[in-house]
């Protein structure tokens, strides 16, 4: 918590994931700098959901709206779209367009296969559109939570979370990986050296709990917060709250006011206040800044009984310790669903319209001046 001076103060309501669990609290101030706005229109598809490839070349996002041929009509989300495109840094489509029929995990180390996923099946994807090490989830037409799928870096492997009775499986083709007791969630994102497994469900105050491969242990982080709106996980957005270098992750807590940095094994871990509620956490490639999202919701369009959580603004705080937060684009009507890094200086991002059936969506870029 924050003194009334407003420095760090130390008390024993940190002390809440375990006795050796170290916390340090920072503020981050309600007086942040801002800048000139340098965000620009990446793409005109309709889409959502940009991931830039580890090489820095390529962004891969989700063109969507309503009216996918699946043989019947309606309005449930089987007709909702998802083709996989992508694109240059500079927004200019790579050769196949799109490159499947399906939602976005994220890429394959090398940067060059993208790791997709609907309906119970998965696939790897290279940018060009060739298809490799596509597969079913087993049980996946009558097993809860194994629609996502991801990748397991040092094992080359996809990796799901599924419910089985009372407890939650990480599995794999090769077998079971881990369980935990109770429903964790079917949001997994392994860290880059492949060593731990992040897991959390799509809603709000979900707890974070990360499996150690090599020990075998798992590591409760406490509730955390993707994203503010409970709707985030419909149309299946990624989720990714790790540093590059795997020793920490990023994620909000105590409904979208503090953001947390935390140790795999959350035996160390910085808290800063927020102005506002925030959400989609991203630390950037080298680790020295962290860019967030805040969120004001409103009464959705025709629907005023429901939320809409856009008026956003991102935002990206050092973590030197040094500058206040930096505003680096102009306040949006819009959602963000997806916020990520090209690189050290530039951000991607989508915003999504409060349109019926996801009919305006678009990707954007915008520059970090630090």
């Amino acid at each position: 918590m924050v003194g009334s001076g407003g420095e760090a103060v130390m008390t024993k309501n940190h002390i809440v994931m375990a006795s050796t669990l170290i916390f340090s609290t920072l503020l981050l101030p309600y007086r942040t700098q801002s800048q000139t706005s340098t965000e620009t229109l990446l793409s005109a598809d309709n889409a959502y959901n940009p991931i830039p490839s580890p090489d820095g070349k390529y962004i891969a996002y989700v063109r969507t709206g309503w009216g996918r041929h699946v043989g019947i009509s309606g309005f449930g989300r089987s007709n909702l779209v998802s083709e996989v495109v992508v694109v240059d840094a500079n927004g200019n489509l790579v050769k196949k367009n799109p490159v499947a029929n399906a939602f976005l995990s994220g890429w394959t180390p090398d940067s060059t296969k993208l790791v997709c996923y609907r309906d119970g099946e998965y696939s790897l994807v290279s940018r060009q559109g060739a298809v490799s090490g596509e597969g079913r989830l087993p049980g996946s037409a009558k097993v809860i939570g194994t629609e996502r799928a991801s990748y397991l870096p040092r094992s080359g492997l996809v990796i799901w979370s599924r419910r089985d009775g009372v407890h939650t499986i990480l599995q794999t083709p090769n077998g079971v990986l881990a369980r935990h007791e109770g429903w964790l969630g079917a949001l997994i994102a392994p860290s880059p050296d492949g060593k731990h497994v992040a897991t959390i469900g799509g809603w709000p105050q979900s707890h974070l709990k990360v499996y150690d491969i090599d020990r075998k242990m798992w590591a409760d982080l406490g509730e955390a917060d993707i994203h503010p709106d409970r709707e985030w996980d419909y149309i299946k957005p990624s989720w990714n709250p790790w540093f590059t270098d795997s020793s920490r992750l990023a994620f909000f807590t105590r409904n979208g006011s503090v953001l947390s940095i935390s140790t795999p094994d959350g035996s160390r871990r910085t808290e800063m206040t927020v102005n506002g509620i925030g959400g989609i956490a991203a630390p950037s490639p080298d680790g020295q800044s962290i860019a967030y999202v805040i969120f004001e919701p409103r009464p959705r369009e025709g629907r005023p009984d429901l939320q809409f959580w856009g008026g956003t603004r991102v935002w990206v705080v050092s973590l030197n310790g040094k500058s206040e937060p930096l505003g680096v684009t102009r306040r949006s009507p819009d959602e963000t669903y997806d916020l990520r890094w090209l690189d050290d200086h530039t951000l991607v991002f989508d915003r999504v319209g409060d349109v019926m059936f996801y009919k305006q969506a678009r990707i954007w870029k915008a520059e970090v001046k630090r």
